[in-house]
Order: C-alpha cells, then structure tokens, then sequence
C-alpha cells in the first residue's frame, strides 16, 4: 500500500489579519470576504483531511482561534450578545438560550437566532468570569437561563468638557471629539498619525466608571487603552499622590480591545470616584499610529455628594 504523506497545513498570510475577520459594512465587500471565509474553511478541511466540522469539539481550533492577533470566536459571539442586550434595555432580565437562537418575541431581532446554543453557551461563560451574567443551570443545559445584572446608567450627559490628542487634518467638523459621544455610528473621531493618542473627559461632579464601551475602526483600533483618573482630593484638601508618573493622574486599569467594528465593554474597578479621566492608547493597530473612535459611552454612577 501506497504511504499517504500527509504536508501540515499551513494558513495563508491573510489569516493574520484582523480586519479579513472584522465583517465588512459594504455589501459587496461583505460577499467578497464570506467567499474568501468559505474557500479557507474548506482549504484547511482539506489539508488536514477533515470531512465535518462538529460545533462542540472545534470552536477551539485553530481554525477559529488565532493566537498572534487574539482572535477567539467565543469572545467575539460574547461581545455580541452583551452589546445586544445593552442597547435594548434587558439588563437584569432572565431569558433563556431557547429565546435567543429561536426567534421568540423576546429576542426575534438578535443576531443570534439560528446560532447553534452550544456557541451561546460558550459566550455565556465568558460573560460569567467577566461578572456580566449569572448562569442558571436546570436539566436542559440546552433551555439553561441566564441574568444579565447591570444596574448603571451612561454618564456621557453629565460629561462637562473633552479634549483629544489630535484631529485627523484639524478637520473637526468631520473628524473631532463631537462625534466621540454624538450616538451617531456614521461620524467619528479620528486622530492625526503618531502614538501615543489619548482622549481626556471631565465631569462636574465626581462619578464612579465601571463600564467603558468603545466602538473603533477595524485597523485603526489602540492595542491598548490605559485608563487613568484624576487624583482625587482628601478631607484636607490636599491630593492623593499617584502611584504612576502621569501628572495628576492615577492609573485605574488597562484594557485589551479586539481589532475589528464591533462595540466592545470593559469593567472597570470603581473604587474610587473621579472628576477627570484620561485614556491613553500608547499604539495603534494602524502602521501610523491612527486611532477611529465612532462611539465612546461611560457607564457607571454619579457618586454621592
């Protein structure tokens, strides 16, 4: 019998690229990058002579986890599901994974109708270690229920002043800190080349942030936001000092954003109220350093007087 040699698959070099897994808004684009989807899929079956895919076993492949761009289906579709039940309200709700993928009243324009629950599942326990959800277990896990907890509001009505690093062309009227927080996904803002970029945002009053919600430009997004906030004051009057060499500042966490178009939450320590805040982006996805922000929202509490 004939020896088969079997030659390791190697992935092309567009699957590390971000914005190849970032979904396109132009249609014919989008068709074009489904197509390019389906021959990879289908290449990498057959290279490594795999005749199924079983959703159960292979979402932690490496053909849907790339490592060198920290990519991860499961933390995408997490993404997704937490954006949807924020923007319609559903916060301390109950439903069930059944009401999700199957078009019910409840949920008939999510994203996730049809989804396979064993992805939803997946996505569920990602928002559970991120404090997000609380998991209800019966014996369907199928039908499992779930509670998104979030009692915060947005404070972006509260916010007093904003200052940014720099406006693409110092053209504000299309590109300046304005559209940072106008709700309208079709402006941004976008900074001039160089890193690192940074946004600053003041309060009247002092507010406690745990949550901040940004929604880049796949290829333009900051590898990292480093968020600090203003050295609060103590009974006496005189200022905490910082345990970081930003003037003026204290560091209160850093976060890791996804390079694609999605809306994407973080939790923040609230331990402290702030009137100041300052996110830095020390570099970009962008070869020249530019960051695009189509919507930024804080979300948190006024703290008490």
């Amino acid at each position: 019998m004939e020896n088969y040699n079997k030659t390791p698959f190697e992935f092309p070099k567009i699957h590390d690229f971000p914005p190849f897994y970032t979904k396109q808004p132009v249609e014919a684009t989008w068709l074009n990058q489904k197509k390019m989807w389906i021959e990879l899929i289908l290449d990498y079956c057959k290279g490594n002579r795999k005749f199924t895919i079983n959703i159960n076993n292979d979402l932690d492949s490496e053909l849907f986890n790339n490592k060198k761009i920290n990519r991860r289906l499961s933390a995408n579709w997490a993404t997704l599901l937490y954006t949807w039940v924020l923007d319609r309200g559903l916060t301390d709700t109950v439903m069930t994974i059944y009401e999700l993928t199957n078009g019910t009243e409840l949920a008939y324009d999510s994203e996730l109708v049809g989804i396979d629950p064993v992805i939803v599942q997946k996505a569920l326990k990602i928002l559970k270690t991120q404090g997000k959800a609380t998991i209800f277990t019966g014996s369907d896990a199928d039908n499992m229920d779930f509670l998104t907890n979030f009692e915060m509001s947005s404070l972006i009505e509260q916010i007093e002043n904003i200052k940014v690093s720099s406006v693409l062309n110092r053209n504000t009227r299309e590109y300046g800190k304005k559209h940072l927080f106008d709700g309208n996904e079709n402006t941004c803002w976008n900074s001039e080349q160089g890193s690192p970029q940074f946004v600053v945002v003041e309060f009247e009053k002092a507010v406690k942030l745990e949550r901040l919600q940004v929604m880049f430009q796949g290829g333009f997004v900051g590898k990292s936001i480093n968020v600090y906030g203003s050295i609060p004051e103590t009974t006496d009057g005189s200022k905490v000092q910082p345990d970081v060499n930003t003037k003026d500042f204290e560091e209160i966490g850093k976060l890791f954003p996804l390079d694609n178009n999605t809306l994407q939450t973080f939790s923040l320590p609230a331990k402290l109220g702030y009137k100041k805040f300052k996110f830095v982006f020390p570099s970009s996805t962008d070869f020249y350093g530019r960051i695009t922000i189509y919507k930024l929202d804080m979300i948190g509490h006024t703290c008490s007087q």
